[in-house]
């Protein structure tokens, strides 16, 4: 019945404000503070295993710089509207106290829902497309990040994705692909070799 689910950061939300909500992420009663909860810290979909970071890299974890408070969101595909279910999810995050030669993060690429991607009716095929331009990669260190691993995410409509690498406008390659995808089959490919991506002139398909 799970379908995915995130671990989110969330900026401090101040002293009076129900940390413990509890409820659909649509509903209008969701504390307005909820919504600045957008930093993914770990992800899941359907299919995923566990998440191995290489020895040299690792999410910092706690101190004064890390989030005060952290929101699991959790996405449900109960097409049968069944009741009375209870749902025990969530996240086991190993940690050490040695830290280590590189921080890691999860950065997302992709298009937000709303009308403007909607596919239209009578279509054999439709893509869709998102870039992570020049304006958002310039916000990387200037000596690039490497990506270890990779996931592909869409929902029901999905058949093909694929994440391509430009630089200076040229494809140089791609970091994941599949033609035959499933929205129940979501992995998490840690990559066979690591891809440095730099700012500006680097692009994300």
């Amino acid at each position: 019945m799970v379908h995915h689910m995130e671990l989110l950061g969330c900026q401090n939300p101040g002293y009076d404000v129900d940390l413990l909500y509890e409820g659909d992420c649509n509903d209008p009663r969701k504390p307005v503070e909820a919504h600045g909860c957008s930093t993914v810290i770990a992800a899941w979909a359907m299919g995923a295993g566990p998440v191995i970071y290489p020895r040299e890299a690792g999410m910092p974890f706690g101190g004064r710089e890390f989030y005060p408070f952290v929101m699991l969101e959790v996405h449900y595909n109960n097409v049968e509207r069944v009741a009375g279910m209870l749902d025990r999810s969530g996240f086991t995050i190993s940690y050490t106290g040695q830290l280590r030669q590189y921080d890691a993060a999860v950065m997302e690429l992709g298009l937000i829902y709303g009308d403007a991607n909607s596919i239209p009716p009578h279509q054999k095929a439709f893509p869709l497309t998102g870039h992570c331009v020049a304006d958002c990669t310039k916000k990387l260190p200037a000596d690039g990040i490497n990506v270890f691993a990779s996931q592909l995410h869409a929902h029901l409509y999905g058949r093909k994705l694929w994440t391509s690498h430009f630089r200076d406008g040229v494809k140089i390659g791609e970091i994941n692909r599949d033609n035959h995808y499933s929205p129940h089959w979501q992995r998490i490919e840690n990559l066979r070799k690591i891809i440095k991506i730099m700012p500006v002139s680097g692009s994300l398909l």
